[in-house]
């Protein structure tokens, strides 16, 4: 945990992290504890390009993940550890992979083929399909599903986008094809325009379908959260997509939308805008100064933490104990933000991906 927690750290410090992780690891008891530990410090190294000291580990951790039940006439929750370790697996051997889910079904294949897809879709993009066309998406969140989608666009975009265009919601479907753009910018600039084009396009009639507004998100979430895209493949397209996202909020109040909900949309809105544009996303939040709970926060201090301090220090004292204290309760909650993630603002932008069911184009790590 704490290497994807310094991910921005110097090199020394990783090898210094990943060297004691795996002391930790090995001191664990149960070989199934033991192989997932193993298997996410060698992943590590495999995204270092240490890839001999990643396959040691691995093939260290497969050994114990075979000698893990097969959760055929078990409770597969027993089982799991046994095919957790499959995604990690596949990285470097699909097959073997693949044959640690045998035994396994439902909602636990489901997950697990999700996870080995993205692990494949990189190296092996015909199989991460194979895989992925057999898991039942119903049950399935959308930052979830989309990762295969995202990893695979590096080493075939071709068939990245035919299953981005799978999907149904066209938000959903917008944002995949974004996602493939993101991975096309160096390599063919032309290609990704058009497909961020045809990703705006579907979210400026997005709401005509009917089956967009979520609790998640609606078009114009989608939209903003996809001008990283736009940034990526040429910095002069995101004042043009800024606005085009902003154009597709939806008027207040919209029919069967609860006004919480309405205002949590707003925050996260400004927050996905505020790195263009922090005057914009200062005034989108104005209509909610005064509100103290944690979604309102996260707004704030991604657009700008100083005006955050000062916005909720100006609430009115009171006397009320500090349950029911809505100053500290703000104080509280803005505090939290600012220090969850080592990795700064940057950081808690990541966590605006998470809330509204998105994957942050530019992460670094495709894990559920």
């Amino acid at each position: 945990q704490g290497y994807y927690e310094l991910i921005d750290a110097p090199l020394e410090r990783k090898i210094r992290l990943l060297d004691e992780a795996l002391i930790h690891a090995r001191s664990q008891v149960d070989p199934g504890q033991r192989a997932y530990e193993l298997g996410r410090i060698a992943e590590c190294w495999l995204d270092l390009g240490r890839r001999e000291r990643g396959v040691s580990l691995l093939r260290e951790g497969q050994a114990l993940a075979e000698s893990l039940p097969v959760p055929e006439g078990l409770n597969e929750r027993i089982a799991y550890k046994r095919g957790s370790f499959a995604p990690m697996l596949a990285r470097i051997d699909g097959p073997a992979a693949l044959r640690l889910l045998n035994g396994f079904s439902g909602d636990a294949l489901n997950n697990l083929r999700v996870d080995v897809a993205r692990s494949l879709a990189d190296h092996d993009p015909a199989e991460a399909e194979r895989q992925y066309r057999q898991v039942d998406m119903s049950g399935q969140w959308f930052r979830m599903r989309l990762a295969p989608v995202a990893r695979m666009a590096t080493a075939d975009a071709e068939r990245a986008a035919r299953l981005a265009r799978s999907y149904v919601d066209p938000c959903e479907l917008a944002f995949a094809l974004g996602n493939v753009a993101y991975a096309l910018a160096a390599k063919d600039r032309k290609a990704a325009v058009d497909l961020l084009d045809e990703a705006y396009g579907l979210l400026d009639h997005a709401d005509e379908s009917g089956v967009t507004r979520t609790l998640f998100r609606d078009a114009a979430i989608t939209a903003a959260a996809l001008l990283p895209v736009a940034e990526k493949i040429d910095p002069a397209l995101v004042e043009g997509y800024f606005w085009r996202s902003l154009s597709l909020r939806q008027p207040w109040p919209t029919l069967g939308d609860m006004p919480i909900l309405r205002e949590i949309r707003v925050a996260e809105l400004a927050a996905l805008i505020a790195r263009y544009d922090r005057s914009v996303a200062r005034d989108l939040q104005l209509p909610l100064i005064g509100q103290v709970g944690s979604q309102f926060m996260l707004g704030l201090a991604v657009t700008d933490p100083l005006w955050a301090v000062e916005r909720v220090r100006a609430i009115p004292e009171s006397s009320a104990p500090p349950a029911r204290n809505r100053k500290l309760t703000a104080l509280r909650n803005l505090a939290d933000w600012l220090s969850r993630s080592p990795r700064g603002v940057r950081g808690v932008l990541e966590c605006v991906y998470i809330q509204c069911n998105l994957r942050d184009p530019e992460t670094r790590d495709d894990r559920w």
